[in-house]
């Protein structure tokens, strides 16, 4: 071979990988842009599709008179002289989110009050030993707490020898026996009966005729008892021994994670129950005159309660049970006599007696209607600023407006705290015959109101200010309700409590609140960058790239087209032009079938969908929202026509045959039923009683039979909304 050769055959072969490299270079820079191109194409594309169709909603909307401008919904100032919230110490208490120096002095103050009257015991428990004596004069119940479980102790007159102990057991071996096996074995080595909760379906057989797998178990014990090794297995697989959960059967339960440390049988907890049951009664039944249920859960009387006599339980075993687990012995909520708190069960030993305790709710569940008075006298003060302020024609909290996350709202919590105040003191003075100050305070909750309402601009209503002032709408009604049961009200007051009802409509203040949401919900979508909108709707600020990478709300904003933001304020909109649909505010209608047909609408869709991700999260529950609305409504009409009724009984000494005869003088022109618009159901029957009611959601006659749920849960979805009362309490 030639030197030329040689030399140039090692330049031809090296050549060739650099031009192969350069050739892969190219094609992975042509697949790159090409996947660049497509991805910008499909943003390009989604972009256009998502502009588009919020334009197409937003001129749809135009045409028919709607506005989606936000500039449209911010107020004008007022002059600070004539705004509520400008007035000495009113921004302080009513603006803002969290506690007040008002509120917080209302509940503080209430629950001190309530607690200084936590001197009746309602019961007086023992702890004994598992063999003593207990005469039978003695207790009201016997029962015995053992392996974490509370239960009826077996019948024992007297302590006799004692008990013998379960028998130790040298050696206890099974080695992978199916654990309803490993159950049986061992209760018939302790001499059990027992049934199990039909929850634990291991062995049985399933839907498909098959035995459901059960846990196999495998132990070794030396010295020990065949119950506590039942105990121990049982626990190692969430399951709870109740001894006597039957007469002489012990039950094994499913236990769920959240349940107390304590379990307390079906048949002691009922005894308990009763016996706490007669011990409130015992109270309520000497106290003397009429009570009323206070609009914060507790009975007011018009003389103080007696003294109640405690329930005594006395309870075997084998040490003394903690505080702790001694409050769990009571039932969190037990179905006491109505007006009754069960509010926080204080237990308390007794000086100088081991084994002895005493329980009480705290705060007590009920006041003299003088106490009440006497101590929420205290705040006239704070009551007459409110009035005074309330003189102010307009109520809108000084702040920016430029955008909706940023405006200032009322501070619900001293708003609700007022109103519940006011109303409780409305009662007592009903129950002390004081109908002109009943109607005082009574007043001023319905002043209050305007605070939640906007007026006299009527903007901006969010929706949960419009929903707490149905809340406390409702609050008023109640104690309007109140004074009528009690036959407390006058000619005078009736005719005034009419004319604070004729001014209430809510329905209109809600379908405003969602027109109001759609715009705030589409002008922040469209306004903020995602980092801001993601701040400021989970108040989350990550700075760490995990966190972030795992949020699918913060993915989502970053990283979706911005054609799919587009596409959920379209989404927002409709979703709320559906909901206010369901009003019919020229006719004071509202529609249920409308409102749940929207429901089902976006219980059908699926979840996370690009187009309705944001639209699902910002949305709230408009069906709950509409229909409390329309229920509050409902008792304000009903509540109007009631005040006529009793007016007419006054002055004619019984009710009118048919509504007709109330117009034009109590009544005049009779409000119609908020569902359908039809005229309220009205039957006057015999002894001083009548029927009123509505239709209700499910938008029939049920012939005036309200809807339950169960033997104390109204169910609002069926039946008709009947008036709380047929038949008056005459004192």
């Amino acid at each position: 071979m030639s030197k030329a050769e040689t030399t140039t055959a090692p330049k031809i072969a090296l050549a060739q990988p650099a031009d192969e490299l350069e050739f892969h270079w190219r094609r992975a820079i042509i697949a790159i842009t090409g996947i660049v191109a497509l991805i910008a194409f499909f943003y390009l594309e989604e972009n256009w599709r998502g502009k588009r169709a919020w334009e197409h909603y937003k001129q749809r909307v135009e045409a028919g008179g709607g506005k989606l401008d936000w500039s449209g919904y911010i107020p004008a100032p007022v002059p600070g002289d004539q705004n509520f919230f400008e007035a000495p110490r009113m921004s302080g208490w009513f603006v803002g989110r969290g506690g007040t120096g008002l509120s917080g002095r209302l509940t503080a103050g209430r629950d001190a009050f309530l607690q200084q009257r936590d001197t009746n015991p309602l019961v007086e428990l023992t702890i004994v030993s598992p063999n003593a004596v207990i005469p039978p004069e003695a207790a009201d119940v016997v029962l015995q707490f053992k392996h974490s479980a509370l239960s009826l102790a077996p019948l024992q007159e007297d302590a006799g020898p004692p008990e013998p102990r379960s028998e130790v057991i040298p050696l206890i071996i099974m080695d992978e026996v199916p654990l309803t096996d490993a159950i049986k074995n061992l209760a018939r080595q302790g001499g059990l009966n027992y049934t199990l909760d039909p929850k634990i379906n291991y062995g049985r057989l399933g839907p498909d005729g098959l035995a459901i797998p059960q846990p196999m178990v495998s132990f070794r014990w030396t010295n020990l008892t065949a119950e506590a090794a039942l105990v121990a297995v049982l626990k190692n697989y969430n399951l709870q021994l109740i001894p006597e959960a039957a007469p002489g059967v012990a039950g094994i339960i499913q236990r769920n994670s959240g349940d107390p440390d304590v379990c307390v049988a079906p048949r002691a907890s009922r005894q308990i129950v009763t016996l706490l049951q007669n011990a409130i009664a015992s109270g309520m039944n000497r106290a003397g005159g009429v009570d009323a249920n206070a609009a914060s859960a507790f009975t007011v009387f018009v003389k103080s309660p007696s003294r109640i006599k405690p329930a005594r339980i006395f309870v075997r075993a084998e040490k003394i049970p903690s505080v702790e687990e001694i409050a769990e012995f009571f039932p969190r909520q037990p179905n006491l006599p109505p007006g009754s708190n069960w509010g926080r069960v204080h237990i308390e030993a007794t000086e100088n007696r081991l084994g002895s305790f005493r329980m009480w709710f705290s705060p007590g569940p009920y006041t003299a209607a003088a106490d009440y008075l006497a101590w929420s006298d205290e705040l006239k003060p704070e009551f007459d600023d409110i009035r005074e302020a309330l003189k102010r024609p307009f109520a809108q909290i000084p702040g920016s407006y430029q955008e909706p996350f940023d405006i200032p709202i009322p501070n619900f919590i001293t708003v609700r705290m007022v109103a519940q105040t006011l109303a409780q003191r409305a009662q007592c003075h009903l129950l002390l015959d004081q109908p002109d100050q009943a109607l005082r305070d009574l007043s001023l909750i319905r002043d209050l109101c305007r605070l939640l309402e906007g007026r006299p601009t009527g903007k901006p209503m969010t929706l949960v200010a419009a929903m707490i002032n149905v809340a406390v709408t409702g609050l008023y009604v109640g104690a309007v309700e109140e004074g009528l049961r009690l036959d407390a009200w006058q000619e005078p007051q009736l005719a005034a409590i009419q004319e604070q009802l004729k001014q209430i409509d809510l329905p209109p203040l809600v379908m405003a609140a969602f027109d109001f949401e759609r715009v705030a919900g589409c002008h922040t979508l469209e306004s903020s960058t995602p980092n801001d909108f993601y701040q400021r709707w989970t108040g989350n600020t990550p700075t760490n790239l995990w966190p972030k990478l795992k949020d699918p709300q913060y993915m989502f904003l970053t990283l979706a087209p911005r054609g799919w933001i587009y596409q959920n304020m379209a989404g927002i909109g409709l979703r709320m032009e559906k909901a206010m649909a369901a009003f019919d505010v020229n006719n004071h209608v509202v529609v249920p079938h409308k409102a749940d047909s929207l429901s089902r609408e976006l219980a059908a869709l699926k979840p996370y969908r690009a187009f309705t991700f944001l639209a699902d999260l910002m949305v709230p529950n408009l069906l709950r929202a509409t229909q409390v609305c329309a229920k509050n409504q409902t008792l304000v009409n009903e509540a109007l026509v009631v005040c006529a009724l009793e007016r007419h009984r006054l002055a004619h000494g019984q009710y009118p045959e048919t509504l007709a005869a109330l117009s034009p003088r109590l009544l005049e022109k009779t409000p119609p039923d908020p569902i359908g618009g039809q005229p309220l159901k009205y039957q006057c029957a015999a002894h001083g009683q009548f029927l009123l009611y509505s239709v209700g959601w499910n938008e029939k006659d049920d012939g005036g039979i309200a809807g339950r749920k169960d033997a104390n849960g109204f169910d609002a979805d069926q039946g008709d909304w009947v008036w709380p009362y047929h038949q008056k309490l005459i004192k």
